[in-house]
Order: structure tokens, then C-alpha cells, then sequence
């Protein structure tokens, strides 16, 4: 489908009955305004379709460090794209949509390792099948709703990864994984304890 031409009504005919969607599409680079027209406009419109169809889960694949206020240059060339993905985001962030934002760091064609960083200070790079993965597992996991998962490549398998994001303190529970080498189940259970809400919907082989 052209989403960049499609309408509201378009779109939504497009998606009814269908119970999720995910927003990965982009211009991938080109004009700005093109830019604007795929990564903003109809990404937006997107939304507006989805909750006229009456589907309410929405998974935004995003970036890492992608904000209002993500100080890019204007005269730099990914200026466009920022400013466009912000504002898709803000607006999902505003809407009564079941949302999840996605963020991964810069996008690699490795194969998949099944294992992420969900705590990084810092954008590195993950490949586009982990990327793929997370996606899968933030729609299996309804305590993901409502939260922004910015991530790269690391250690941690997505049962790891899903028990840090719905932690209350995702920082020292990815610190006791680490020390304690602690199994996915310990894990969910210490976030639980921490007031995590979580679903055990993940099997792992650790």
C-alpha cells in the first residue's frame, strides 16, 4: 500500500479486523519533505486510521534518543527525520491507542542473537532481526503498553530484557542479573517484587 498517499479512511479500510499494528514504514533518507510526508504525516494519519478502525494496540518503531527536544542541528541532514519521528511519537504518546514505542539504536544487517540491551545510556547499533524479535515480544506482553523501549545489541535475552523495562528500577535489576546471573523467572520475579507488572509470556532457555 502507498501510504504516503492513502487517507484516513484509506488506511483504515486497510487494517479492519485486524487486531495490531506496527509502524515501521519510512522514506529511508531523500528530501526532507518526503521525509515528513512518510516518517510524520502518515504515520499520524496511521494512527488516526487505526483508531477509527477500532483497533487499539500500536506498536512505533522508532530511534534511539528520538525526542522533542533531540538537539540535531538544523542544518544537519537528519534534521528532517528527527523532527519527523518526535513528532509521530509525541503524537501516539497523546493518543488513547494501546501504544509501545520501539527504539532501537542504528540498524545492522547481522543475524539474530536474541539478546538485547533495554539499558544503555548511549545509542550503538542492533540488528534489524533483534529488532524484528522485539517488536514480537512487546506485542505478546501487554505490561509493554504505554512504555518506550530504547535499545541496542547486548547480553541480555528478551526474557532479561522484558523484566528490566517493566521494572521499577530497571538499572539495579539489570545489575543484579548480571552479579547473581539470575534465570529469566528469577528475574520476573524480582521485578514483580519491585511493583513490575509482568506476564509470563517469554520461554528462554536461561
Amino acid at each position: 500500500a502507498d501510504v504516503e498517499r492513502l487517507d484516513v479512511a484509506e488506511l483504515a479500510d486497510l487494517i479492519d479486523e485486524h487486531d495490531v499494528v506496527v509502524w515501521s514504514a519510512g522514506a529511508g533518507g531523500g528530501s526532507p519533505e518526503r521525509t515528513y510526508a512518510v516518517d510524520r504525516d502518515a504515520a499520524i494519519r496511521m494512527m488516526d486510521a487505526t483508531a477509527q478502525a477500532g483497533v487499539s494496540r500500536f506498536v512505533m518503531v522508532s530511534y534511539f534518543g528520538a525526542s522533542l527536544n533531540h538537539d540535531v542541528p538544523a542544518e544537519s541532514p537528519f534534521f528532517p527525520y528527527a523532527e519527523a519521528k518526535a513528532a509521530a511519537d509525541a503524537y501516539l504518546r497523546a493518543s488513547d491507542l494501546a501504544w509501545t514505542i520501539v527504539a532501537p539504536s542504528a540498524l545492522t544487517l547481522e543475524p539474530a542473537t536474541g539478546r538485547i540491551d533495554p539499558d544503555a545510556p548511549a545509542a550503538g547499533s542492533v540488528s534489524r532481526a533483534d529488532v524484528a524479535a522485539v517488536v514480537a515480544a512487546v506485542l505478546a506482553d501487554p505490561s509493554t503498553i504505554g512504555k518506550t523501549i530504547p535499545f541496542n545489541a547486548g547480553d541480555l535475552t528478551m526474557g532479561h530484557a522484558r523484566a528490566i523495562i517493566t521494572a521499577k528500577d530497571p538499572e539495579a535489576l539489570a545489575k543484579e542479573i548480571v552479579k547473581k546471573g539470575m534465570s529469566v523467572r528469577q528475574a520476573e520475579a524480582l521485578a514483580i517484587l519491585a511493583g513490575g507488572k509482568l506476564q509470563l509470556t517469554f520461554k528462554d532457555a536461561a
